[in-house]
């Protein structure tokens, strides 16, 4: 993950799904990028589900884009949330992504297309999204793809650009 270490952002919940993943007798290693008021709560959750060995947390980082590359995917188990940037750029470094689908998550991940979604808070329907990502090699590959095509084609620079001038065109009357 890659956010602000806080309830909404769903890291108690990526925890839970990890330690589901473990039990299947899978792989497990979290990096938790970011800093913020809720590290007690998030370590306790590592320490209740036995994952200690398994999480590193990072602190503030500069370089997301190499972040996002180094990881296997991006998790995004946002209890509520805006337009995700991280969304944005994981999808651009053609990291997969799994989020959840509430607020602008869904405006960035098209369920399928661009990425996976799963409810809000529900740590088993995450990790079957998880698991399904590291899985099904095709499916996540198509994904990756087009979700760059999506980045830019609908968030690069130009095209913010062309809509800023569209609608100071509009406004001024030309």
């Amino acid at each position: 993950m890659v956010a602000v270490l806080r309830q909404a952002k769903g890291h108690l919940t990526l925890v839970r799904a990890a330690r589901r993943l473990r039990d299947e007798g899978r792989p497990v290693r979290l990096v938790f990028v970011g800093e913020g008021p809720s590290k007690a709560p998030i370590d306790a959750e590592i320490a209740r589900r036995q994952l200690g060995d398994a999480v590193q947390f990072t602190g503030y980082r500069d370089d997301i884009p190499a972040v996002l590359r180094a990881l296997d995917a991006l998790a995004i188990p946002s209890l509520h949330e805006g337009i995700p940037q991280t969304a944005l750029q994981a999808l651009a470094c053609q990291t997969p992504v799994v989020g959840s689908d509430v607020g602008g998550i869904p405006s960035v991940i098209e369920a399928g297309v661009t990425g996976r979604l799963v409810p809000a808070g529900d740590d088993a329907a995450l990790a079957a999204a998880l698991r399904e990502t590291f899985t099904n090699r095709a499916a996540t590959q198509a994904m990756r793809e087009r979700g760059r095509a999506r980045v830019e084609e609908r968030h690069s620079i130009a095209r913010m650009a062309d809509a800023v001038e569209a609608l100071y065109r509009k406004r001024l009357g030309r």
